[in-house]
């Protein structure tokens, strides 16, 4: 993972923008990943304000019975952000940014607080590997 800061800010102000990007695997088509850590808040707390993906390759195969799924959640399973690519909506092209979608109130994390990244495809769902992008801002105290 790499981590941008946007520096230092008077105590108990927001911070700049900062963002992480975390790097999936290209899984076999059907092949999925569960409940996978891919950031955590600092101490003093943090807010999402931006979720995407970057393919790094092609998709194949995602259609209406065969969908990909990116979902971010928090710990406790609480949904931040999730997409369902299929028919309508393909996955990005290579490397090309999308977003993962509308951020829940769960985007506002706590002390630590752990998000997860899951991906369910499909039978013959094959989402290459990629950049899963984290856009936050931090709390000072």
């Amino acid at each position: 993972m790499a981590i941008i800061s946007g520096g230092t800010v008077a105590p108990g102000a927001q911070s700049r923008k900062n963002v992480s990007i975390y790097e999936i695997e290209n899984l076999a088509a059907g092949a999925d990943i569960a409940a996978r850590p891919v950031f955590c808040a600092p101490a003093e707390g943090a807010e999402i304000t931006k979720l995407g993906f970057v393919p790094q390759g092609s998709s194949a195969g995602v259609d209406n019975s065969n969908t990909a799924v990116l979902a971010i959640t928090d710990k406790a399973a609480n949904s931040i952000a999730s997409v369902t690519y299929n028919t309508g909506t393909q996955p990005p092209a290579d490397g090309v940014y999308g977003s993962l979608g509308t951020l829940s109130t769960h985007a506002v994390l706590t002390g630590n607080e752990v998000v997860l990244l899951a991906v369910t495809q499909g039978a013959t769902a094959d989402l290459p590997g990629g950049l899963v992008v984290i856009e936050w801002v931090g709390y000072q105290t």
